[in-house]
């Protein structure tokens, strides 16, 4: 990832700066496919991937912005969920292979083990058999009719605000889903995981108001107890 602990976690540097260098990085991630995302090449391996979202999350977790201010808050959220989107993406080699696909790639070849002592099992070609078809007499095609009027205009590229407000739909979601099953749990008895599905929420919106009233309600009824 481009921002780096010097720019983007140093407590030092003031909000502004950080706040601009948050911003920088979600465009990066907004205009990059998930291996270019984490830096890595076309061929990277599942433990590549892993090592690659763990010093990004290091980096860039939006626990690391807590006491900032909220649109800092609300940017390092969306930071984040960029950069789960890319390590859900290509974090087997099922999905790898998928991304590659889409974009017009050939997968990479299997490997046997792991590691340094991995080989690459590469392909055998095949012959190409040419086959003559049978030549059939060409009918006689009238040209095709003149177009009218003026050619439709090209779909215009998304812009940058509605890519970010897709990322925040998505987010909102992800927050709502997480109080759901939060409530869905204590609603059960299980409190404990109706806990850990509220911090879920609130690691990605920490100013979600449900799941704020919501664990502060666990917390005095246990203390209550």
């Amino acid at each position: 990832m481009s921002a780096s602990g010097h720019g983007v976690g140093d407590a030092r540097a003031s909000e502004a700066v950080v706040r601009a260098n948050l911003e920088r990085e979600l465009a990066r991630l907004e205009a990059a496919d998930p291996f270019s995302a984490f830096g890595l090449s076309h061929d990277a391996d599942d433990r590549a991937v892993r090592a690659a979202f763990l010093a990004a999350t290091k980096r860039l977790h939006p626990n690391r912005f807590a006491r900032a201010s909220a649109p800092v808050r609300t940017l390092a959220n969306e930071v984040f969920l960029r950069i789960k989107d890319a390590y859900g993406a290509i974090e087997t080699a099922e999905g790898r292979d998928k991304v590659l696909a889409r974009r017009g790639r050939a997968p990479a070849a299997p490997t046997i083990g792991e590691g340094s002592g991995a080989v690459r099992v590469g392909f055998p070609s095949l012959p190409r058999v040419m086959l003559t078809p049978a030549r059939a007499p060409s009918p006689t095609l009238a040209p095709p009719p003149e177009p009218v009027g003026p050619a439709p205009p090209a779909a215009a590229a998304p812009s940058l605000a509605s890519i970010r407000q897709q990322a925040l739909d998505r987010r909102a979601e992800e927050v709502r889903l997480h109080h759901a099953r939060g409530c869905e749990a204590q609603q059960a008895g299980r409190m404990d995981e109706a806990r850990d599905e509220y911090r879920r929420a609130l690691d990605l919106d920490s100013g979600f108001q449900p799941a704020l009233d919501a664990l502060a309600g666990l917390s005095s009824s246990r203390f209550r107890k």
